[in-house]
């Protein structure tokens, strides 16, 4: 019996034993997060790489059961793929291979984007925006900012605007504020920030701040809009929204904008109306979207919101 017990044990090791060893080593590895929600985006999205010289040489990324996007055969990268992927080996490898990244919504909730970044990655890409904004606690990746015609998601609040350029167009006499972004400072909140599409159309989703609990001299009213005894009603809740606007005409209008480019733009100014005072805050309401605008001199509301560059006159 002993013999036959020893027999097996050695039968075992040599089925387990390592033959060869083979590692798949991804360049680049992408996390998407919604700026509205703060959750991790892994469906629906086009993620699209290639050489910044050599366009045509595309390859798409395609997400993994946690959500992440991971990028295989590469040009120009195959020898990292086959790589060990250990520390060494990544100290030989730091990234030197300019890429272009393209994202594309194929849902369109969210606003399409390009990043410029060197190739290979080791983990996932850690993305630093200009403006300094932070992803949620314990999570790298790329916010993703909401396109104009997302779907409200229940009990959010919802500010819109056309932004135009008064001055913009080949012929300056007007035109959409493409890609402008507008950030707004939400009481009790993070500032929420978004991305004007090619046509100057803006989204900003964001929760409703804190309700106001002011003393209401009348009896509460039996209706779920009614407050608790001695509050305010849900319809009569209104906050100041301060608003920031950033944009740099451009010339073409680019169809895919740079993101750090686009979050990199100067200071802009907001105008209320045609004798230009400007626009720095707005009031919302509780239920209500938030259409912001300018006015003409007779103080007629217009379509759009009027944004010149900082220097503009």
């Amino acid at each position: 019996m002993m013999a036959e017990a020893t027999q097996a044990d050695v039968l075992r090791v040599d089925v387990t034993t390592v033959i060869e060893r083979l590692t798949l080593v991804a360049p680049l590895g992408l996390r998407f997060w919604d700026q509205v929600s703060g959750r991790m985006i892994g469906d629906g999205l086009l993620v699209i790489a290639y050489p910044a010289t050599q366009p045509y040489r595309r390859v798409q990324a395609f997400s993994n059961p946690s959500g992440i996007y991971v990028l295989h055969h590469v040009p120009g990268l195959r020898e990292v793929e086959a790589g060990e992927g250990d520390q060494g080996f990544w100290d030989q490898h730091p990234p030197r291979a300019p890429f272009i990244l393209e994202v594309v919504d194929r849902e369109r909730r969210f606003q399409p984007f390009l990043l410029r970044l060197a190739l290979p990655v080791r983990g996932v890409f850690n993305w630093q925006p200009p403006t300094g904004e932070s992803p949620p606690a314990g999570m790298l990746g790329i916010p993703l900012y909401s396109a104009p015609n997302r779907v409200v998601p229940a009990a959010m609040a919802v500010l819109r605007a056309d932004l135009w350029n008064p001055r913009g167009g080949p012929d300056h006499t007007g035109g959409p504020a493409a890609w402008a972004v507008l950030a707004a400072h939400v009481p009790g909140q993070p500032i929420v920030r978004g991305i004007a599409d090619a046509q100057g159309r803006i989204a900003l989703i964001f929760a409703y701040p804190e309700l106001v609990t002011n003393v209401l001299a009348s009896p509460p009213l039996a209706s779920p809009l009614s407050p608790p005894e001695g509050g305010t009603s849900l319809r009569q809740q209104a906050w100041n929204i301060t608003l920031q606007a950033a944009y740099e005409p451009r010339d073409p209008i680019p169809a895919l904008p740079n993101l750090d480019e686009v979050l990199a733009q100067p200071l802009a100014r907001l105008w209320d109306d045609f004798e230009r005072t400007e626009l720095t805050q707005v009031t919302l309401r509780f239920g209500q979207e938030l259409i912001v605008y300018s006015r003409d001199a007779a103080g007629v509301r217009q379509s759009k919101l009027f944004i010149t560059p900082a220097g503009s006159p």
